[in-house]
């Protein structure tokens, strides 16, 4: 059988429709009598190519989990009918495969919803690359009430409405409160949904260590999680931390402790834009820094903006790429050397670098 398979797939595009049939119809007589073990790597080889008969993709979506996953997650020429069916008879385990899928329609989602567990709704709330329809998201709203990593995942979908964050919010902390606030007041683009994600994912793998006051060992383990030092500022920010971001910013910058202190509590505006850009922060986790300032003094927010100005007007451009501060292999040794002079200035409006400190 796994011969048969090779044959065929060496010579797929040279193969007639009867012959993938004939192959097919083999193929599924011989799972019949075949380990377990045969069956699944069957399934991985058959899985990725559309050309593979159909009734065959069936016969192995049907089977053990381990057999029927590569099927389900990946198999790209399930028409909706079939992916309908699927959700209407399968078990819960290989429900959970098939929620991931991208080309999932509104009716097998539905399904999903209706008929899956709690597992099911949670992968489903973070499958972005779907559209859900409104019967999906308020069931997954009134889930959400009783399900925190729900209520997280449903909040970085794009096709949330304003009725529908309306629902959430009484039931949302404060940070996921502003983060509701801001969908119903303006459209994030996906750029921003994808770094919602990614700050939502890296608090999750970091967990209790987060949390540490030792920031040299955090700013270790950050970059060990591939992150950079824009996203360990931004989630410091997020929890209020503005103290130890002054102290990160002084390891990094080989800054006295006290100075960088005395220019974020202080108000010392010059020393805080120097001090930034020594770290390479981008624009947006400045504005990000320079709004938690004002908002920790108890001063208006309109005076933060005076420092954003700054900020901009000192930048000399650089784009992500050139952020040297992602994944270094010293704490902050590398930092002060071959500095290259950058091109143009980078824009990021307030209104976008807003959503991330919402997560």
């Amino acid at each position: 059988m796994l011969g048969l398979a090779d044959v065929i797939l060496r010579r797929l595009e040279q193969s007639t429709e009867a012959e993938l049939q004939a192959f097919g119809e083999i193929a599924v007589y011989l799972s019949k009598i075949a380990s377990e073990t045969d069956r699944a790597k069957l399934a991985r080889i058959i899985a990725p190519h559309d050309r593979m008969p159909l009734p065959l993709a069936l016969c192995l979506a049907d089977d053990t989990i381990a057999v029927a996953m590569p099927v389900l997650s990946d198999y790209p020429s399930f028409p909706p009918e079939t992916l309908l069916d699927l959700a209407e008879r399968l078990g819960d385990t290989h429900l959970q495969v098939l929620a991931r899928r991208p080309d999932l329609c509104d009716r097998a989602s539905d399904t999903l919803i209706r008929r899956g567990s709690k597992p099911v709704h949670r992968i489903l709330a973070g499958n972005r690359d779907i559209k859900l329809s409104r019967y999906a998201l308020r069931s997954l709203v009134k889930r959400a009430a009783r399900d925190v990593v729900l209520r997280e995942d449903l909040l970085l979908r794009s096709d949330l409405t304003p009725a529908i964050c309306r629902q959430v919010l009484p039931h949302a902390d404060d940070r996921t409160q502003k983060r509701l606030r801001t969908v119903m007041e303006e459209s994030l683009t996906p750029a921003q949904l994808d770094r919602l994600a990614h700050l939502r994912q890296l608090r999750r793998s970091l967990g209790p260590a987060l949390d540490q006051s030792d920031t040299k060992t955090l700013w270790a383990q950050v970059q060990k999680a591939g992150a950079d030092l824009d996203d360990l500022v931004t989630l410091m920010l997020q929890d209020g931390r503005l103290a130890h971001v002054a102290q990160l910013l002084a390891e990094i910058t080989f800054t006295s402790e006290q100075k960088a202190k005395d220019a974020l509590f202080k108000g010392h505006q010059a020393d805080a834009v120097e001090l930034a850009h020594k770290a390479h922060l981008r624009r947006e986790t400045f504005e990000l820094l320079a709004r938690t300032r004002f908002e920790a003094m108890k001063m208006p927010q309109a005076q933060a903006r005076g420092w954003i100005d700054a900020f901009a007007g000192a930048q000399p451009g650089r784009t992500k790429d050139q952020n040297p501060n992602k994944k270094t292999g010293d704490f902050a040794a590398k930092r002060r050397k071959n500095r290259k002079p950058r091109a143009s200035a980078r824009s990021t409006s307030a209104t976008k670098s807003r959503s991330v400190d919402m997560i």
